[in-house]
């Protein structure tokens, strides 16, 4: 008995070594990528982040300069913050590349202008641009629509003056009923009491999307096998099958 507790023992102590190990490798940064903050193991710079991440990283531009790598989870990702950079990064083929993420997987299977990557993206992005200007896009018929949601969004602010309105999701109705007029030739009554049933498809997308991103669940995938609910990925496919089927 006390050779199996002893054996036991030293079993974990061997899982926990090649754990710790294994973490502290995952988290040291690579020599070849530019300076940035230090990440804990698993989740990286996440918590870091706080609530107001646009800010966060404004600040570490400041700290780091330009270009900077930090950790979002186990991901290894670097910042660029200058619009010439950017611009130079978006002209090279290379950059199409994209990560593999079980949260925007789940939508598009790696497939569409978001998700695919490398000649699978030329030719979706040919596809798109070619069809949105069929209907419209690109062109000046689609300024009658935007107008008019214009107009409406104007009209909306004059009959709430004085009263509190939530800004969150104010222009999803006028941005969404543009888009979506212009591609099925529908309206959408955004301002109607009850929502129309595409705009709460839309809003439920962006807020369970916006929820695996402040978990975690979004930059740490696996987070989705240990609490889906807790970390947004029950609600994250929920609404991907109701948007969709």
């Amino acid at each position: 008995m006390v050779l199996l507790i002893t054996l036991t023992q030293t079993a974990f102590a061997i899982i926990a070594v090649l754990l710790l190990y294994f973490c502290l490798k995952k988290t040291k940064r690579d020599p070849r990528y530019p300076p940035g903050p230090k990440s804990i193991p698993l989740l990286g710079n996440v918590l870091q982040l706080g609530k107001d991440p646009f800010g966060k990283l404004q600040k570490w531009a400041e700290k780091y300069g330009p270009i900077f790598s930090l950790k979002m989870g186990t991901q290894d990702t670097i910042v660029i913050s200058d619009p010439k950079l950017v611009k130079e990064l978006y002209s090279d083929i290379n950059s199409t590349g994209r990560a593999a993420n079980a949260v925007t997987n789940y939508f598009g299977n790696g497939y569409g202008i978001v998700q695919a990557q490398d000649h699978v993206w030329e030719s979706q992005r040919r596809f798109t641009l070619r069809k949105l200007r069929d209907v419209g896009v690109l062109k000046s018929s689609i300024e009658g629509f935007i107008m008019e949601e214009t107009a409406t969004l104007v009209n909306f602010f004059n009959e709430h003056v004085g009263k509190p309105i939530p800004g969150i999701r104010l222009y999803n109705g006028p941005v969404v009923t543009a888009l979506w007029r212009t591609i099925s030739g529908e309206s959408i009554d955004w301002v109607a009491l009850e929502k129309p049933a595409m705009l709460k498809g839309v809003e439920s997308l962006v807020d369970s999307l916006n929820k695996t991103a402040s978990s975690g669940l979004f930059f740490a995938s696996f987070l989705r096998h240990i609490a889906p609910g807790f970390f947004g990925w029950t609600d994250w496919v929920n609404s991907v099958n109701n948007f969709l089927f």
